[in-house]
């Protein structure tokens, strides 16, 4: 089983106690079910037992992870793709980004909507650049446009395409090093 926790931690928070909010919803973790969501924070967490396996899945009934049942790299790939990932905003210290990173991180910063993997994906498969006609509110509906087109609006056919798009891997790596990296969130 492989999985990410979703959601951000409320200052609140203590040792003992971890609030979590996601959507409009406020969630408080203890004991093992906060340390198997913390183990899912900022990479992607594996259940080392069968309890810590039940709690996965029930963090994932109250929204507050994404789960598969196997460690494949296309069901990491489906597990990132009922994420949505937004900048986090924590301040400190943080590595510096270069290339893709800082091309990935301006789409997901400026793009105007929230970009689900598979959009994310479909924008590098297609060598699509973060450039001003693509970005911020005012553009959002031309960037639609550019992703969705007679062949792509269907139900998850999008999904379904991406996840056998050449630079699927590579795009899924970059997501998550910039969640360990702590640069981005999943929600």
């Amino acid at each position: 089983m492989v999985y990410l926790s979703k959601g951000t931690v409320c200052n609140k928070s203590s040792e003992r106690e971890l609030h979590i909010s996601h959507g409009r919803q406020e969630f408080t973790l203890t004991g093992q079910q906060a340390e198997v969501w913390r183990n899912g924070r900022f990479a992607l967490g594996y259940p080392k037992t069968e309890c810590e396996e039940n709690i996965t899945i029930q963090l994932a009934e109250m929204g507050l992870s994404e789960y598969e049942p196997e460690e494949t790299p296309i069901c990491i790939y489906r597990v990132l793709t009922r994420c949505i990932f937004c900048a986090s905003g924590s301040g400190g210290v943080r590595f510096p980004l270069f290339g893709a990173e800082r091309e990935l991180m301006r789409w997901i910063k400026n793009a105007g909507l929230r970009l689900s993997t598979a959009e994310l994906i479909f924008l590098a498969e297609n060598r699509i650049r973060p450039t001003a006609d693509m970005l911020y509110e005012k553009n959002r509906q031309s960037l639609t446009e550019r992703i969705y087109t007679s062949g792509t609006i269907y139900d998850s056919i999008l999904e379904c395409r991406m996840e056998h798009a050449s630079c699927r891997d590579r795009i899924v790596n970059l997501l998550l090093g910039l969640v360990k990296k702590k640069y981005l969130v999943a929600v």
